[in-house]
């Protein structure tokens, strides 16, 4: 009746492992995507220029941000507290590819809306 597949220590079958990985890629992709969105609603122009980081406290919770996120994800018990699993490079580039994607996606907003009030 199905797979049952046992991984290392913590004994969670495989369908078991993928839907943590998915939980967990999908929180690092929604909070990622949050934090690289702060850096888009920051001005009206794109945020391709030198004032982009000008910011000293939205640099700061943008560092914490992704800090945190990394230490619920990586520290061992805290993450099954959040029933979350340490992720592998790949998982970890596609979350975050997909969360930067917002900065691409809101960026051709800026730029249409510049054309369209000309």
């Amino acid at each position: 009746e199905g797979l049952l597949f046992v991984s290392g220590e913590d004994g969670l079958t495989l369908e078991q492992s993928r839907i943590e990985v998915g939980q967990t890629m999908a929180f690092v992709t929604l909070s990622c995507c949050q934090l690289f969105h702060a850096f888009n609603v920051k001005c009206d122009g794109t945020i391709f220029n030198k004032k982009t980081f000008n910011n000293k406290m939205l640099n700061i919770a943008f560092i914490v941000g992704m800090t945190l996120q990394f230490v619920v994800i990586y520290t061992p018990g805290l993450n099954d507290v959040f029933k979350l699993q340490a992720l592998g490079i790949v998982p970890l580039l596609v979350s975050m590819g997909l969360a930067m994607s917002i900065v691409a996606i809101m960026e051709i907003y800026k730029l249409v809306k510049r054309l369209l009030n000309k």
